[in-house]
């Protein structure tokens, strides 16, 4: 990333001349795929997969019996977003059908609507649903559910892309890409990432306490990198597997603020 070169004025300017472009326009808001329950009632929850600004909801709940159902909403549409918020509205419904332990019949399928369901992403980690049913509302607040963390170990060839501002040297301010390799060792909440400049021209160390809510992470920490840069960092929607790594980074430093991304393919088995 920039910072890892700050101390190679000469080389920086001419890389930034090169490589700054303006980044493209998209809807940037976090992926809300996952399982999302509300933490005070245990064997309720909400299963939610997104592809693209669409929402598939799936709610497994009680219903005024006692006995287990469920909700679909199957098409909840990004409808805008409300400050850092992201909100999603759509049709909310019951359905029924053959029972599964016989073979399944096409024409036994019903499909009622009951009312609408609005799922808000308030951050990256938490959320609000409301619905209605059957004239009945409902609202509650959700997290991501968490059963296991991610292994991010790993040796990764990737980017950081993103904006400097309030940088010691103006020149350096803008958005910038730059071609970096990734080394990520974790080991439950202790977290270091080094960052080397694919071209040699420097590196940074990070280092902090790595938590997870659901699919993703965040760490909080202190980094150095060559030229006497330092400061603080927060990487949040952290995510690996076993293709690659990526997070969103933010930072503060002796000479420059950064908010971008940082990534990368992994190079290792």
């Amino acid at each position: 990333m920039k910072s890892i070169a700050i101390a190679l004025c000469l080389w920086l300017v001419g890389f930034a001349a090169s490589a700054a472009k303006t980044p493209p326009t998209t809807v940037d808001v976090p992926d809300a795929s996952d399982v999302w329950i509300s933490p005070t009632e245990p064997g309720w929850g909400v299963s939610v997969n997104q592809q693209k600004d669409v929402l598939f909801l799936t709610m497994f709940v009680y219903a005024p019996t006692g006995l287990p159902t469920w909700y679909v909403g199957s098409n909840t549409v990004f409808a805008g977003k409300s400050g850092a918020s992201a909100i999603y509205r759509g049709p909310l419904f019951t359905t029924a059908g053959s029972p599964h332990t016989a073979a399944w019949n096409p024409g036994t399928f019903r499909m009622r609507q009951v009312g609408t369901v609005t799922f808000t992403l308030t951050s990256a980690t938490t959320a609000t649903i409301s619905y209605t049913s059957d004239g009945v509302g409902v609202s509650k607040s959700l997290v991501r559910q968490t059963w296991r963390l991610n292994n991010l170990d790993g040796q990764y060839i990737g980017a950081v892309a993103g904006t400097y501002s309030k940088c010691a040297n103006s020149v350096l301010n803008g958005f910038t890409l730059e071609y970096a390799t990734i080394a990520v060792d974790q080991n439950g909440a202790n977290f270091q990432m080094n960052l080397e400049n694919s071209e040699g021209r420097g590196s940074c160390s990070y280092a902090g306490t790595y938590s997870q809510a659901g699919r993703v992470g965040s760490v909080t920490g202190s980094f150095t990198c060559t030229g006497n840069v330092s400061g603080t960092f927060t990487a949040s929607e952290v995510e690996g597997d076993a293709t690659g790594f990526l997070a969103r980074l933010e930072e503060r430093s002796n000479s420059c603020n950064y908010s971008g991304r940082v990534g990368g393919v992994r190079a290792t088995q």
